[in-house]
């Protein structure tokens, strides 16, 4: 009898070496991917816990919605092709800030709409984005002073006369498309722009 349960002993103590037999999984960590989700007060939250889901994100104490601001948003400062990104919110002033891509451009400045939840009003913000190459900035500058709309991605000044183009280096196109920049539109006014193009 003790020959057998030495023999029994060995045996599981074997099995137990090798691996078929496994002890109770220890609570080990859980790594998730390292995403982010961008949350409406501009915050940023990341996985965790041990399903991998995103953490909650602070409450906003807005007394409008986002969807309630970006319509007043879009009212107020979007017209034809122009698009709004999602929004971020800002308890301290109580605004609601859309990045804008419009079709008005200015040198070194980045359009966003911003929502006044207590007037209920939006108005466009051109946030300054640091310095800007000297020679778009003379031509943009240029371009602004003769009531001109710079777009500094094409390196155009609509709306100028053929004179100012010329002296300033350009070449004049009489009559372009207003959307030609907008491979997706699917109707355009029929209206000649005259533009300015720099290589």
């Amino acid at each position: 009898m003790k020959k057998i349960f030495l023999f029994t002993l060995l045996f599981v103590f074997i099995l137990v070496l090798s691996g078929c037999i496994k002890s109770a999984p220890i609570n080990q960590p859980v790594a998730c991917t390292e995403e982010a989700k961008l949350c409406p007060d501009g915050s940023a939250v990341g996985r965790v816990g041990p399903n991998c889901e995103f953490a909650p994100c602070p409450i906003v104490n807005s007394i409008i919605s986002e969807a309630e601001a970006r319509a007043i948003a879009e009212k107020s400062c979007i017209k034809g092709g122009e698009a709004l990104a999602s929004g971020t919110y800002n308890e301290i002033t109580r605004t609601w800030w859309f990045d804008a891509n419009l079709n008005a451009t200015k040198p070194g400045s980045n359009p966003a709409c911003v929502v006044n939840e207590t007037t209920m009003t939006a108005e466009i913000n051109w946030r300054c984005t640091g310095l800007i190459e000297p020679g778009q900035n003379d031509l943009g500058n240029k371009c602004l002073v003769a009531q001109g709309k710079w777009l500094a991605e094409f390196s155009e000044c609509e709306d100028v006369s053929q004179d100012w183009c010329v002296t300033n280096g350009g070449q004049f196109k009489e009559c372009e498309s207003a959307c030609r920049h907008d491979p997706k539109a699917s109707v355009c006014i029929l209206m000649c722009v005259p533009v300015c193009q720099f290589e």
